[in-house]
């Protein structure tokens, strides 16, 4: 509760500072968290992705009582357009895409902006004074509309880490600018839009790919509730999903060809799982994801003759 996003975006300090109730229930699962809002009247609450994929799977089974609800915020790591379209259709309130960092720089989308750029965009800055620099690898401004890494220098921003060493100083430019690590593209309209992480960049055959892209690809495969890519061994790209049903391989990359994505964006292995490891914070834990992945890789290579 102590980020960004769940504190002031609006958050606790928000509504306290207009006169508001924060309820915080004993766990956010669904069953918690309807009994709060039916009980307490709520009309805003936050979510961070995982939470909110919980949260519409229980629909299918419990009849809550949301009606006053009058907004849901999701933010804390990308949502794609397909769970965002469900998320509206099914709560039967606003929704609000919300991306930001605990070194600074806040962004939203509009409570007045059209569905497709709540859909498919992260929003743009909330404060007119926010410095915002998309460069690629060497640090030079990327054309406008391409994608690159996000730099980021807003009244709001840290200027350093606490006793973080030489290593810390890394994150910083000389100018003040925070390297914030997300890949992110910006419409003419000043909207953000958020493709990942750069070092989730996975480097296939020569050719770099975007695991957010291909996320998002899968995410429309109707028996994948949730997906996470991961680079695998030799350059290989590994999907591991949360499925609905039986999957195999072929059945994505058959799916994959059907949509016309490109045969880059294809995952090269698959694994299905009864769920993601996720950080405290509620986040797919990649780290962890990849270190299960290439130690159980590792282990079937030992095991051939």
């Amino acid at each position: 509760m102590a980020h960004n996003f769940s504190l002031a975006c609006p958050g606790a300090l928000g509504v306290w500072s207009r006169g508001g109730c924060a309820v915080v229930p004993a766990t956010p699962a669904p069953e918690d968290a309807f009994a709060a809002i039916a009980s307490f009247g709520i009309t805003l609450t936050a979510l961070v992705p995982s939470l909110s994929q919980c949260w519409l799977e229980a629909l299918d089974s419990e009849l809550p009582d949301l009606r006053s609800l009058r907004l849901i915020q999701v933010g804390g790591a990308k949502l794609d357009s397909i769970r965002a379209g469900a998320m509206l259709n099914r709560f039967g309130c606003q929704l609000q895409q919300v991306f930001g960092m605990a070194e600074g720089l806040i962004t939203a989308t509009r409570l007045g902006d059209t569905p497709h750029t709540i859909l498919t965009t992260q929003g743009r800055p909330l404060c007119e004074n926010d410095d915002i620099r998309i460069v690629d690898p060497a640090g030079v401004a990327v054309s406008p509309g391409n994608a690159g890494e996000l730099w980021v220098r807003v009244p709001y921003t840290i200027r350093g880490y606490f006793r973080a060493g030489p290593s810390g100083g890394q994150s910083f430019t000389s100018e003040g600018f925070y390297r914030s690590g997300d890949r992110v593209r910006r419409l003419p309209d000043g909207n953000l839009c958020v493709e990942g992480r750069i070092k989730e960049t996975i480097n296939r055959h020569v050719e770099s790919v975007g695991a957010g892209d291909i996320e998002d690809a899968l995410r429309m495969h109707p028996d994948v509730r949730d997906v996470a890519v991961v680079a695998g061994l030799d350059e290989t790209v590994h999907a591991v999903v949360v499925a609905k049903r039986s999957l195999l391989l072929a059945d994505l990359c058959a799916f994959l060809e059907q949509q016309g994505v490109p045969t880059s964006r294809w995952p090269d292995a698959l694994s299905v799982v009864k769920a993601l490891p996720l950080t405290p914070m509620g986040k797919i834990n990649k780290q962890a994801l990849t270190a299960r992945i290439l130690g159980r890789v590792r282990e079937q290579v030992k095991e051939q003759p």
